[in-house]
């Protein structure tokens, strides 16, 4: 029969408020110092930022834990170990996640010609796949190929001066085969707007 874990080997894991706030500073210096602050785990630190309790100035996180209400207590607490245990809070995890959703891509991707996929366009892909929007039509026709479908249409309106509108229409239709809903095409819509259109 196994052993049960003392409450001292349980109470390791746990660690202070104080002791996270100053871990999370310390990755958050070194996403910085990459380029990689706001993207992946730490997007939801850096939300955290634009709250008068929290900043983040001269490389330290400046909060007041005692000040704070319980509630406040808890909702810290748990972003920043949340944000201690996600493989994406530090640079060698960004790049393993990179290089999966590259690879996720490529098959898709190597068909088009000139096709570089830059390290932005794979943190764009890997933050579009979790969206309402994109799940919605990824869902039927394949997460890489409403990629292309979207990315095909910006080409074509950058080059060709197409009317985006019609051109998604076109697109939603050779990808979809047959589609009647407007709700589809909205949402495809929204999605190119968030991403593609600047």
């Amino acid at each position: 029969m196994a052993r049960k874990k003392s409450i001292q080997g349980r109470k390791r894991n746990i660690i202070s408020p104080q002791r996270a706030t100053e871990k999370v500073a310390k990755r958050i210096r070194k996403l910085k110092a990459s380029g990689n602050f706001g993207r992946y785990a730490s997007k939801k630190i850096q939300s955290l930022f634009k709250s008068e309790n929290i900043k983040f100035k001269r490389n330290k996180i400046k909060l007041d834990w005692k000040k704070l209400k319980p509630i406040q207590v808890k909702k810290y607490y748990k972003v920043f170990t949340d944000f201690l245990k996600a493989k994406t809070s530090t640079e060698p995890g960004i790049e393993e996640k990179r290089l999966e959703t590259r690879e996720k891509l490529a098959d898709t991707l190597s068909g088009l010609a000139d096709e570089r996929v830059s390290d932005e366009d794979i943190d764009d892909f890997y933050e579009m796949v979790k969206d309402d929007d994109f799940r919605y039509i990824a869902d039927k026709i394949g997460d890489s190929d409403f990629y292309v479908l979207l990315n095909e249409t910006k080409k074509e309106v950058q080059t060709e001066g197409g009317n985006a509108n019609e051109i998604l229409k076109e697109k939603l239709e050779e990808f979809m085969v047959v589609t009647n809903s407007s709700d589809a095409y909205n949402k495809v819509k929204n999605m190119y707007d968030k991403w593609f259109s600047s």
